[in-house]
């Protein structure tokens, strides 16, 4: 495996540890975010944040 794979995997299980749900979002969870916000049914969330963290807030 390339090490550039193992570093992301490394963040990527350090930063699913430290959130609520013990993992990150799956690319269908993300999907579904955006699905919804150029739907007609987000027609009123102008200037809106659309949190798609799984309640994480980590920088």
């Amino acid at each position: 495996m390339p090490r550039a794979e193992r570093v992301a995997d490394w963040i990527t299980d350090a930063v699913a540890q430290q959130g609520p749900f013990g993992r990150v979002a799956t690319p269908g969870e993300i999907a579904a975010a955006v699905k919804y916000l150029v739907s007609p049914e987000a027609v009123w969330s102008s200037g809106a944040v659309l949190d798609v963290n799984g309640a994480s807030y980590l920088h």
